[in-house]
């Protein structure tokens, strides 16, 4: 089931400890959380919890064709920012963002830039890494072979990282426009970014039509999907039973809806979360692009030491993309990042 408790924790963030984690991640293998402020993009490398220790990697496969090419998102110039040959850093390439070179043969080149914080605190970030790509379905699985980091935390000289990351699963899923162009959505399990192919031009995605053979209600676990809440009248099911539901409808809506609850320390903490929004597909991968108004895209949390009602807002998550598939027995299964959930018809 979709961790609902790391929501529990990421609602915990907010209080008061996100700075020390921006930071800290500065150094990190580059993951797809981002962050907006005004018009423009700050690109935050994050590690992802499914990485292990790096082994022999295996041989280089062809990858789709759909996938071969550069990839961007946010104003990265150039991949150029290391030269493995003499071991230097490039001169500084403009702009911020990361970037994929995805070959025919199943080989990689990662670069990503960034800086974050204000005059006189200002951490700077530059990635380069090459590796291998697999690919199974709407799952990327991306082993690197070559990796430097290179971090100034706050103006301090900078630190360099060597070592490479575990394997990254990455969920994708590719939207064209009417000349052609794709954009890419690469989602880690934790956040979702989208990649335009570079060469441009690029005009608005074709819409997909959501797949027919998952338009009903799927559940997971003894959550009710007919009293978990009321859209009209914005009431909850109190006590739900744990579990999540999906609801796909022929003309390319969803809705979800979800309940967990974990005891800290003496304390109940509970988590509903009910998201209306758009969802479009393939034959392997969904993307599902919630709405916030009007909505109702709602979350709500509880703790039983805290001594209030309820805290209810709107649920501000971003774009999924989720690979999906059905089983000879009818059941759906849905795939982000490296969690893979089970869904029966309702």
């Amino acid at each position: 089931m979709r961790s609902l408790l790391l929501m529990i924790a990421r609602l915990a963030l907010c209080a008061g400890m996100m700075t020390a984690i921006l930071i800290s991640a500065l150094s990190a293998r580059a993951g797809d959380a981002e962050t907006a402020a005004g018009d423009n993009q700050i690109y935050i490398p994050l590690v992802v919890g499914n990485s292990s220790s790096p082994g022999t990697p295996p041989a280089p496969t062809p990858i789709p064709g759909e996938l071969h090419g550069t990839w961007v998102a946010g104003n990265l110039s150039s991949l150029q920012l290391y030269d493995p040959a003499t071991g230097q850093w490039l001169p500084e390439v403009l702009g911020l963002g990361q970037a994929y070179e995805l070959r025919a043969d199943g080989t990689y080149t990662y670069a990503a830039q960034l800086t974050i914080g204000s005059f006189p605190c200002v951490s700077r970030s530059s990635t380069y890494e090459t590796g291998t790509v697999r690919a199974q379905g709407a799952q990327l699985e991306f082993i690197a072979t070559f990796y430097r980091n290179r971090t100034a935390t706050c103006g301090g000289a900078p630190s360099e990282t060597t070592t490479p990351p575990g394997p990254q699963q990455r969920t994708y899923l590719i939207q064209f426009d009417a000349g052609g162009f794709g954009q890419l959505y690469l989602d880690s399990g934790t956040a979702t970014t989208n990649f335009v192919h570079k060469g441009g031009p690029y005009g608005q995605p074709a819409p997909m039509p959501v797949p027919g053979a998952i338009v009903g209600t799927w559940r997971s676990g003894g959550i009710d999907p007919a009293t978990f809440f009321d859209p009209e009248t914005k009431t909850w099911d109190e006590s739900p039973a744990a579990g999540e539901w999906y609801r796909f409808n022929a003309d390319s809506t969803y809705t979800y809806g979800g309940f967990a609850s974990r005891v800290v320390n003496g304390c109940t903490q509970r988590v509903w979360l009910y998201v209306t929004g758009t969802v479009e597909g393939s034959p392997q991968a969904l993307k599902l692009s919630p709405e916030y108004f009007p909505g109702p895209s709602l979350v709500r949390t509880h703790d039983s030491c805290a001594g209030s009602e309820p805290l209810q807002v709107v649920w501000s998550g971003g774009t999924e993309v989720l690979a999906w598939a059905l089983g000879s027995t009818g059941r759906l299964t849905i795939t982000r990042g490296s969690s893979v959930d089970t869904y029966t018809a309702d």
